[in-house]
Formats: structure tokens, sequence, C-alpha cells
């Protein structure tokens, strides 16, 4: 008899204030059938709003922004849902900023230009730790 495997798709949010970045990462991500982007915004504002109905497993969001500090906002993302990872996607390779997105409560930080299979390991891990979480 076999062994019946269970696909777990991943609730992806994603907030980037560059939306020619923010489509070709949605037509990456969704070229996998165990990923879901649930949402997408280009700027901070109302995005715990947005957040908060559609459900995400991983918020993917760029950590410097225009319309709002990104230390703040991972913060707040995880004191409102414990179970939901914050995974750092940035322009800049800068130690101060990895470290104040650790420190904020970012699962991980990645330097935009690297291999999206870096992007999708981290997302694997992301979403695995935070069922964890549920339980």
């Amino acid at each position: 008899m076999g062994r019946k495997e269970v696909c777990t798709v991943i609730r992806v949010f994603l907030l980037d204030n560059n939306r020619l970045f923010l489509e070709g990462l949605v037509f990456l991500l969704e070229k996998r059938e165990d990923i879901k982007v649930v949402g997408v915004a280009t700027k901070a504002r109302n995005v715990l709003r947005s957040i908060e109905k559609t459900s995400p497993d991983v918020v993917v969001m760029d950590f410097v922004l225009p319309d709002a500090n990104g230390a703040h906002l991972v913060q707040e993302i995880r004191r409102r849902w414990k179970h939901i990872r914050v995974v750092i996607l940035s322009l800049y390779d800068n130690q101060d900023f990895q470290e104040e997105a650790k420190k904020s409560g970012a699962f991980a930080y990645l330097v935009k230009g690297g291999p999206i299979e870096e992007l999708l390991s981290t997302l694997y891990a992301a979403s695995e730790n935070g069922r964890r979480d549920r339980l």
C-alpha cells in the first residue's frame, strides 16, 4: 500500500513599493503548485487590514518602505499574529538592517538579486516553523 502525500499550500502576502518587482515575484511564485499569493500591496498603509483578511502563512516584505518603518511593521505583524512569519526581501545588503530586522522578529533577511531557490527554501522553512506555532 503506497503512502499518500499531503501537499500543503503556503499562503504568501507580498509588500514592496516596486510594482514591477512585485509583478515578477507573483509570476514566479504562482508557477509553484504549493505556493499561493493571497495578497499584494505596494504601500504599508492598510496592509495590516489586508493581512488580517487574507490570512497568509508568510509575509514577504521590503524593509525600507517610503510610508512605514519596516522594523515597526514587522513587530506589529508578529505581535498580532504569532504564527505568521515575516521574510524581509531587501535591495540593501546591510548588516545593520539585517540585525534590526532579526531583532524586530523577522524570520529571515534576504537580499534581492539572489536565486529564487533561496527565497523558496526560506518560504518553506518559514511556513513549517509557523505551522508549529499554531499547534
